[in-house]
């Protein structure tokens, strides 16, 4: 339903773009002679021509579903005014709207009864009925409380002139799910208000049959899709002699309503409005007018200090970059101004440096889907302080390339490219090739030296194991090797261990890691200690001597036998981050309901929750400053040490937006989740 939202926002911007009515839920009024209906979230009226459009309601909340009173002198509709659809009354030529219903549910209009004295409508989740289908109730146009008109489920409904009878539709499936078959299609049922009974079915098509729409006590129009589209049929009040009407053969009907005094149907199709004359079936397309004024400005300058969806710190530490409402913001990180290096209503993501600190690299769909972009300072100072930025487009493919990492020697760019390709190629996009074809999106890891890459994918049985391939080709060794998922591969910094997430114990994910050397494997407590002692000893002794180059060596026999469990809580334990010599791990668990940060050593000591971390989302470690860095649930950024200090990067975000535009990106977003994966 929420692709549905944003489907029907997107077009109705690109019809102010275009000069055009989006037009829905149209009603004529009792005689014949106007059309209330739906536009822009608000209610309009308009002569059957279209001439004339003039705007009801004016309140910046969703306004839909009107619906005329006998005579012709108000108009009922629903309204999300106060968070949820509920009723609502207005004068037909203008004035203040008036509340009917007051529950937290979707209140739905549906009609005026006979003597307009009650607004029939429907919901779910009221009274005592909890389920998805809604029931139908009436509620006074004087105000009251509302009342169950029968107890079963029911929608649409529609009072006989005589009052006497209800019709309505038994189920409640997507009315926008084509070629719908099954146990919960739509049907049209009566209901005999002074004898409190039901009728048979009106309709027994396998397909849907709703929107009763009553020519008379005799007779009654309604939509079905019994040709393969959503037309207007006619039946008589038994059900019998159903005749189809209308013969739209390109889209469906929506949303029709008839006049009270059966002259005229208004439906309608595509985003327009169509009528159709019950004297003699002329169905004619009416092109509305209805110029207005905006109600707000479509140009927005918001400052935001909240709500980042991600950051990534430069390798020195100095610089943090983050993603806030699409945009990529980057700002120093002792205090500062965060500059917004991107400024554009599309979405970026998927944030990483390049080694040296000159490039970071993110995904953005401004081409139409994502594409791997990088951003740099051409004037020799940091981003955050540069005014010459310059934007380069890395990867230009038909296909959505995201996710991308540089290697640790900056040489060469992993990315995946659709849903289970991972590329590699040149940092500038260039000399690109396959380095993995799968059916599933692999989640990766470089190992220190550049020489490796650790990722994890899912096979046939959608089982996940967790794979070491060499990336100058070669076979690829299943690590881990066991029935149950294991993913999320992270090398130490001294390429000695790999940790990893495993769902094999305890039906819960812990951390776990391998030592990649059977000769690390073997090495005692006592042997560790000694190694780390002369190794900061070493240290100590020449600060200013250059760090050796790591170079990554793997025993692969045997080596998922040498799987050690590290972590042993209750529930899921998350992301995590290691530090350089894997001694020490920070990690997300949910012990209590809320994802905390916890920390643990290699050897099982020293585990426990680190206070003040409560929501955080997503963790990484920084070789240069020795913190974990890390994101909480509101989008605040903080840094934390494994011994529990806490530090906050408080930012101010600035961005110019466009709401026409942004209604654009929405839809584009939606519809490509839709197209590529369902």
């Amino acid at each position: 339903m929420r692709f549905f939202s944003m489907l029907v926002l997107f077009l109705c911007s690109m019809s102010l773009m275009a000069g055009e009515t989006y037009v829905r839920h149209p009603a004529p009024s009792p005689d014949g002679s106007k059309i209330a209906f739906s536009y822009r979230g608000d209610i309009w009226i308009c002569e059957t021509d279209g001439s004339n459009g003039i705007r009801l309601t004016v309140h910046p909340a969703y306004d839909s579903d009107p619906v005329w009173s006998p005579d012709g002198k108000s108009i009922a509709f629903s309204s999300r005014r106060f968070g949820n659809m509920d009723v609502f009354t207005i004068p037909s030529d203008g004035g203040m709207a008036k509340r009917l219903t007051w529950h937290s549910a979707d209140d739905i209009v549906s009609d005026f009864s006979p003597d307009g004295k009650q607004v029939l409508f429907y919901a779910r989740y009221r009274g005592d009925h909890y389920y998805r289908d809604p029931t139908l109730y009436s509620v006074p146009v004087t105000g009251g409380t509302p009342a169950p008109v029968f107890p079963d489920f029911g929608n649409m409904g529609k009072y006989s002139p005589d009052g006497r009878t209800v019709a309505y539709v038994d189920h409640n499936p997507p009315w926008w799910r084509k070629d719908y078959r099954g146990a919960s299609n739509m049907d049209i049922r009566l209901f005999n208000l002074q004898t409190g009974t039901f009728s048979k079915k009106l309709t027994t098509f396998q397909g849907n049959d709703y929107c009763p729409m009553w020519a008379g006590n005799k007779g009654m129009y309604f939509l079905s899709d019994r040709d393969g589209f959503v037309n207007v049929w006619k039946m008589a009040a038994d059900g019998s002699a159903k005749v189809q009407i209308t013969r739209m053969k390109e889209k469906n009907i929506a949303f029709a309503n008839i006049s009270a005094n059966g002259s005229l149907i208004a439906f309608e199709l595509n985003g327009r409005l169509y009528t159709v004359s019950t004297a003699d079936n002329n169905v004619r397309e009416i092109k509305v007018q209805a110029p207005s004024d905006v109600t707000e400005n479509d140009n927005e300058i918001m400052v935001l200090t909240k709500d980042a969806s991600e950051m990534a710190v430069s390798p020195d530490g100095k610089q943090i970059a983050f993603v806030v409402y699409g945009d990529v913001f980057v700002m120093k990180s002792e205090k500062g101004k965060a500059q917004n290096l991107t400024e554009d209503n599309f979405r970026e993501k998927d944030l990483t440096w390049s080694p040296d600190g000159n490039y970071l690299y993110f995904s953005s769909d401004r081409g139409g889907n994502y594409d791997i972009f990088r951003v740099s300072a051409s004037d020799e100072l940091p981003m955050y302080r540069s005014l010459h930025l310059k934007l380069d487009r890395i990867t230009n493919n038909e296909a959505e390339e995201y996710g991308s990492s540089l290697s640790p020697d900056g040489k060469t760019l992993a990315f995946i490219r659709g849903n289970g390709e991972l590329v590699l190629s040149d940092p500038d996009g260039r000399n690109a090739r396959i380095f993995l074809d799968q059916w599933s999106t692999p989640q990766f890891s470089w190992s220190p030296d550049s020489r490796y890459i650790a990722y994890s994918i899912s096979d046939n049985s959608f089982n996940t194991d967790i794979f070491i391939q060499p990336v100058s080709g070669g076979k690829a060794v299943n690590v881990t090797m066991h029935p149950d998922e294991d993913g999320y591969p992270v090398w130490t910094a001294d390429g000695k261990m790999l940790y990893f997430l495993s769902h094999r114990s305890h039906y819960s994910n812990d951390v776990w890691y391998v030592y990649l050397t059977k000769a690390d494997d073997q090495m005692t407590a006592e042997e560790r200690e000694e190694a780390a002692d002369s190794k900061k000893a070493a240290a100590k002794k020449d600060k200013k001597k250059e760090e050796v180059a790591v170079t990554v060596k793997i025993d692969f026999d045997d080596i998922s036998k040498r799987i050690h469990k590290l972590t042993h809580l209750e529930g899921d334990e998350g992301a995590f981050a290691v530090n350089k010599d894997g001694t020490e791990i920070v990690f997300t668990a949910n012990i209590s309901g809320t994802r905390t940060l916890w920390k643990i050593k290699r050897d099982g000591s020293e585990m426990k929750e680190l206070p003040g971390t409560k929501t955080v989302s997503d963790i990484s470690w920084n070789k240069e400053t020795d913190k974990y860095y890390f994101r909480t649930r509101t989008g605040s950024l903080k840094s934390i040490t494994f011994k529990g200090k806490i530090e906050g990067f408080p930012y101010s975000a600035k961005l110019h937006t466009s709401r026409t535009l942004l209604f654009h990106q929405r839809y584009l977003e939606c519809w490509r989740i839709m197209n590529n994966h369902f």
